[in-house]
């Protein structure tokens, strides 16, 4: 974790992590209360990890040369906005909409902070640092439907959806604010 790099992706993991359980939560929260039909979040999850794969399988053919640098900016810029976009659920509909579109950053967001691990740190340290960035996603899959819970028993659901997008949005903050330390490790 002294390595400056993994400790940048750990806290992008972990926001991620925590708009997923934010984002989880409420969707299975508006489909009970609100719809109370609670296979429509079944349907929507499983919307959300096919259109995942998929970007993941097209993503993972398409040789990008850019920076490494800058790869993990634009991803995290993408699945920032992409997920951002829940402040705008406000029907069954929308959140489709909304899932069907910003699922595609998922899997592209995940393989660039792999491959930006692999290049932060020496080989003998990889596993370490794929581990930290792993706890990362971990830790704010604990701490975000933690959150979801109080927020949907306080405000609601669509309250939450609101959360998650601003966890969300944090992401490419993070990532425009550590992009020249970025830059100088890993290029």
């Amino acid at each position: 974790f002294s390595n400056p790099v993994v400790c940048v992706l750990f806290f992008l993991s972990l926001l991620m992590g925590a708009f997923f359980g934010v984002l989880d939560t409420a969707t299975v929260s508006y489909a009970q209360i609100e719809l109370e039909d609670p296979t429509f979040a079944s349907i929507v999850l499983a919307i959300e990890s096919f259109v995942s794969t998929v970007a993941g399988l097209v993503f993972g053919m398409v040789v990008i040369t850019a920076r490494q640098s800058k790869k993990m900016l634009a991803a995290s810029v993408a699945i920032g906005v992409g997920y951002g976009t829940m402040i705008f659920v406000s029907s069954w509909w929308s959140l489709l909409i909304v899932i069907f579109i910003a699922a595609g950053t998922y899997a592209p967001f995940i393989i660039t902070m792999t491959e930006t691990a692999e290049r932060a740190v020496p080989e003998a340290n990889l596993t370490e640092a794929l581990t930290w960035v792993t706890s990362g996603s971990l830790c704010g899959l604990a701490f975000g439907p933690t959150l979801a819970g109080f927020i949907i028993d306080t405000w609601g659901s669509f309250a939450c959806f609101g959360t998650g997008a601003v966890l969300a949005l944090m992401v490419p903050v993070l990532a425009l604010i550590t992009y020249p330390m970025m830059k100088k490790r890993v290029g």
